[in-house]
């Protein structure tokens, strides 16, 4: 006879386990602050993706579809927008038109 909670059986697997909430945590953390980030700065997503050191531009795409990315991946979005936002702020030089010679 099989108990109605199947999560408590000795090797059923719960979608629910602590350690996929634990990812899912991390990774809906790790968005938020991927969001935040481009709305402040009002980087594009795809290079926000290449400019971390992932050279992956979809990788923003991906974790707003739900997938997860890796650690690795994970670390070098956080230096890139902890290093991006510590850096002072370079403004573009204005062109200036070089004068005829009279």
């Amino acid at each position: 006879m099989s108990s109605p909670n199947l999560a408590l059986d000795i090797g059923a697997k719960s979608p629910y386990s602590a350690p996929s909430m634990i990812k899912m945590t991390e990774t809906a953390r790790l968005l938020a602050d991927i969001e935040a980030f481009l709305v402040r700065t009002g980087m594009r997503a795809s290079m926000l993706g290449h400019k971390c050191g992932a050279n992956d531009g979809k990788v923003v795409d991906r974790l707003r579809n739900g997938r997860t990315v890796t650690i690795d991946t994970a670390a070098a979005v956080r230096a890139f927008i902890d290093d991006y936002e510590g850096r002072p702020r370079r403004r573009r030089q204005k062109k200036v038109p070089a004068q005829a010679a009279a």
